[in-house]
């Protein structure tokens, strides 16, 4: 099963024998607990620099929370031949609490056999943005995965670099110069690969039971400052593997 919201959040996908891989999107969406979404045009707190002065965004800044400047535009395509279906969503933004106008340009692509799901988001700086000053940007994509009350743990390079064992109610984070990266839950195994544009990915839970988020970022280690018509992208690809048992 798989459920997509009309703002381009996954609010759920599940397994072909319908166990949850992603936890499942429950709470309003301004709360952005479940499923997968877009985090831009900042993540985490307002960073406290002079390219940031002026702009008043609500923590992680999502999407979901700013005002459109016009409608969501979204165009669907099934491909029958591979079993794949591709969404686009194109999302104008303006909102008085950011003082830059941006585009989010996001594009999910969902296959069933094997069980792999795509997510790229573009961010783009308007060309009609009135602001002179260079627009900051970063850029998060932030699935949370069920942990079905089991362990798990986040592999990079081979090696275990976050558990259930961590304490992870404050996010940790690794950064990353190649493309995979796995989570191994009780029931199953995601591969991200190939991840592209993101430079850090941040773990983090405040309810293990039931889920974990890992999040790749970027413009963390290195800020982006987008003229007009400049652009921020990232996208990654996770493959699900149930465990034979």
């Amino acid at each position: 099963m798989f459920r997509l919201k009309h703002e381009g959040t996954v609010a759920e996908w599940t397994t072909n024998l319908g166990g949850h891989i992603l936890f499942p999107h429950q709470l309003p969406i301004q709360e952005q607990q479940g499923g997968l979404s877009v985090s831009a045009p900042v993540y985490g707190l307002m960073p406290d620099t002079d390219a940031w002065s002026g702009a008043c965004l609500p923590k992680y800044g999502l999407v979901c929370r700013l005002k459109r400047a016009h409608p969501i535009s979204h165009q669907t395509d099934t491909d029958r031949r591979s079993g794949s279906k591709v969404d686009d969503f194109d999302i104008p933004i303006k909102d008085t609490s950011f003082p830059w106008d941006f585009r989010v340009r996001n594009r999910v692509e969902q296959e069933t056999e094997p069980q792999r799901l795509t997510y790229g988001a573009t961010v783009i700086r308007s060309s009609s943005c009135l602001n002179q000053r260079p627009m900051p940007c970063q850029l998060a994509l932030r699935p949370y995965f069920a942990t079905h009350g089991g362990p798990f743990r986040v592999m990079y390079q081979g090696r275990t670099v976050f558990d259930s064992e961590n304490d992870l109610s404050v996010a940790k984070y690794f950064d990353i110069d190649d493309s995979h990266v796995v989570l191994e839950t009780c029931l199953g195994t995601i591969t991200f690969g190939p991840i592209c544009g993101f430079d850090r990915v941040y773990v983090s839970t405040d309810n293990p039971g039931e889920y974990v988020c890992v999040e790749p970022t970027t413009g963390i280690r290195t800020e982006h400052l987008l003229e007009p018509r400049k652009m921020v992208s990232g996208s990654f690809t996770m493959m699900y593997r149930a465990k034979q048992i």
